[in-house]
């Protein structure tokens, strides 16, 4: 066994566990969260995040799921990013549209999210430097 093969069942099994904890999160606010008012925003909220494990587990060519990941990231820090900021301009207290994106990007479970959408960008390279050298 290679430092690259174990670096690469390392990043892997981390990359699931952190999934599966960000796809359990979608799942907790989902069933939490308040669908009165922004339906678009709140489902892509929840649904985002709950996409984390099922794409990590079933998309198995490493740049698309690095792909698909990356596109989910942002579509979650962009629809978190407009709840954050109803709900900050509703009290008073927002600063700017740049501040409140910088906030929510150092929420836990953007953080998460984040490290999962690396770990897949990792696997993609390590991937493909193997599949260029081909089989060992």
């Amino acid at each position: 066994m290679t430092i690259r093969s174990i670096a690469s069942i390392t990043l892997t099994v981390a990359g699931a566990v952190l999934s599966a904890v960000v796809s359990v999160h979608g799942v907790y606010t989902a069933v939490r969260m308040d669908w009165h008012r922004d339906t678009v925003l709140t489902a892509a909220y929840c649904l985002l995040p709950t996409l984390c494990f099922p794409v990590f587990l079933l998309v198995r060519h490493a740049r698309r799921a690095a792909l698909v990941m990356g596109l989910l990231i942002c579509g979650f820090v962009a629809a978190y990013s407009a709840l954050s900021w109803r709900t900050c301009a509703e009290l008073g207290y927002c600063g700017s549209v740049v501040s409140t994106v910088v906030l929510t990007l150092k929420t836990l479970p953007t953080l998460a999210f984040l490290a999962v959408a690396a770990i897949s960008l990792v696997l993609s390279v390590l991937g493909d430097r193997v599949s260029r050298r081909g089989p060992a």
